[in-house]
């Protein structure tokens, strides 16, 4: 029986999680079809019910990635939340549990290994422990981002929303997870920004390029800041490289493509999916990575 399992969002076209996973999938000699699925938040309720009556029906769901703007009102959608996807509210990966007796129900479990990604990415670049830190944007994303950053001992981190007043969910994760926070916004930021040890932009393509004319301007006008310059993870990976990322690198700092965060997120997707865990074998994330371009590296 051939098994399934998708990545779900809006707009889902440009998506490298079908590359990275099928390449998982073969290499372990799994038969698993991933698609891709365009799921708005509105449509979500109906169609993890029609998923439900699926697996009710005998066919064979394994799990679900879960992207923007899905991440929140997954956690209504499932029969379990674990880990710090429960503390956030957010959940990014959706595994379908069968009971090990052989009988009984499915129960779908949600996960967010957003933060192991963002951790993962930024220990692999080199960034500093207990980094002062910015994050840009206020949304699902931002929750991973926050909790990530106070497992590398950040001390606290400014929030950089383009609406102050629309900063829920980043709020929330940062209460949840203890780590002191300023909510500010996003106009004028490049001074701080500039001066952070790690930055994440959690913001959508495009959405920081007015930033990123600020930081031109202000490493053009402050040679100094230049050397300051940290660590930048941009969760965006198309276009790439952003405008952000480009005025980042060319002021001496050190640039994460989200597509590095994607990679080690997929990572313990695939292991949740196939039941694998740890035992996973090392050269699937070989395949994954050569899959989408990325060098090969040791987890």
């Amino acid at each position: 029986m051939t098994l399934r399992a998708a990545v779900l969002g809006h707009p889902i076209s440009h998506s490298k999680s079908p590359a990275l996973h099928r390449a998982a999938y073969a290499r372990l000699g799994v038969q698993l079809d991933y698609s891709a699925i365009d799921v708005t938040a509105d449509a979500l309720p109906a169609f993890m019910a029609r998923v439900r009556e699926d697996v009710r029906q005998g066919e064979s769901w394994r799990g679900l990635s879960v992207t923007m703007p899905l991440k929140a009102g997954m956690v209504r959608e499932v029969d379990e939340v674990r880990g710090v996807a429960r503390a956030l509210g957010v959940v990014n990966t959706v595994a379908f549990e069968r009971p090990a007796s052989g009988t009984g129900a499915t129960r779908l479990v949600g996960y967010n290994t957003d933060v192991a990604g963002i951790v993962n990415a930024l220990r692999h670049a080199g960034a500093a422990s207990a980094p002062t830190a910015a994050v840009l944007g206020g949304g699902g994303t931002s929750a991973a981002a926050i909790a990530a950053l106070n497992e590398l001992g950040a001390p606290g981190a400014d929030i950089f929303v383009r609406n102050v007043s629309r900063a829920a969910e980043a709020r929330a994760a940062a209460a949840a997870v203890g780590l002191p926070v300023r909510i500010l916004p996003l106009v004028g930021a490049a001074p701080a920004v500039a001066a952070a040890d790690v930055v994440i932009s959690t913001l959508p393509p495009r959405a920081a390029d007015p930033l990123a004319e600020e930081l031109a301007l202000f490493f053009g006008k402050r040679a100094h800041a230049r050397a300051r310059t940290g660590v930048l993870l941009d969760v965006a990976y198309d276009p790439w490289p952003s405008r952000i990322a480009s005025a980042w690198q060319e002021a001496g700092g050190t640039v994460v493509p989200g597509l590095e965060m994607l990679i080690y997120q997929a990572v313990e997707q695939v292991r949740h999916f196939t039941g694998l865990g740890e035992a996973m074998p090392a050269e699937v994330i070989d395949v994954m990575c050569d899959a989408v371009g990325a060098p090969r590296r040791v987890f």
